[in-house]
């Protein structure tokens, strides 16, 4: 059914064939339908607007809203990020002269993750903020006000 999928700069362009096309809505009433030979070669472009994005060591395909808005969904990742972050950077303060290896083994992780996550307890307070603030006002937050 789908004849090929292209990523373009700003869109996610699908190729649909509309033979097949036809034949799977027909399927799905029941009725079989045989699609007529002018519909073999032709094809629907569907164009959805999105990007690629960089996110940390991955990369993300954002997909936008149907009113072109893009879609946010908090990411509670970062929330949990933040809180292991300060509770690693509690660990190093009552560490009494522990290695980062050592902290790192107490916390159950590698000693690189450990210190990436750490760097995290230094941000600054109003980026702190910025985060949490957007993972509460986020689409989840706004269903469980109703």
């Amino acid at each position: 059914m789908i004849e090929r999928i292209d990523l373009r700069p700003e869109t996610l362009e699908v190729r649909v064939r509309l033979a097949a096309l036809l034949s799977a809505l027909a399927a799905g009433d029941g009725q079989a339908s045989t699609p007529r030979k002018e519909d073999d070669a032709r094809t629907v472009t569907l164009a959805i607007p999105a990007r690629l994005r960089r996110i940390g060591k991955e990369s993300r395909l954002l997909i936008e809203g149907a009113d072109g808005a893009a879609r946010r969904a908090p990411d509670h990742s970062l929330h949990r990020l933040l809180a292991q972050a300060h509770r690693y950077n509690e660990m190093v303060m009552r560490g009494s002269g522990k290695t980062i290896a050592q902290l790192a083994a107490e916390a159950g992780v590698c000693g690189p993750y450990f210190s990436r996550v750490l760097r995290l307890s230094f941000l600054a307070p109003d980026v702190v903020e910025a985060v949490l603030t957007s993972l509460r006002d986020g689409p989840m937050w706004r269903r469980d006000r109703s």
